[in-house]
């Protein structure tokens, strides 16, 4: 195999983990797909590569109801340590747990907020 050919299958690998981690975070934002689901390894067998390269506050941010200071403080509540990339975190049970409950603890209420219009 030449180096051109094997740079074109590396580049097809890759490819393919990226569409992988997009369709695991189309399902979170759809409801398919629990972010406690990927965290505990609970996906598909054809989405488990985009799974490992998922950063734990991209997977939470494609969650409904969770923007990027929410995320933050779910991450600065649960405080992982190390690595924040979901395959990290599940060979670490401990870590794993802790983010699962603050998220569960901050996760997006069935009602909505009041904004500045309603008031």
């Amino acid at each position: 195999m030449t180096p051109a050919d094997q740079r074109a299958a590396a580049l097809n690998i890759a490819n393919d983990v990226r569409r992988q981690a997009a369709e695991i975070k189309r399902q979170v934002a759809n409801g398919e797909l629990g972010v406690i689901d990927v965290l505990h390894g609970h996906v598909p067998d054809d989405l488990a590569a985009g799974a490992g390269v998922l950063t734990i506050d991209v997977l939470l941010m494609a969650a409904p109801g969770i923007g990027p200071g929410r995320a933050r403080r779910i991450l600065r509540d649960a405080h992982p340590g190390g690595s924040t990339r979901v395959v990290d975190v599940r060979r670490r049970p401990l870590a794993r747990d802790r983010l699962a409950r603050a998220f569960d603890l901050v996760a997006p209420r069935d009602t909505p907020r009041r904004t500045r219009a309603d008031r």
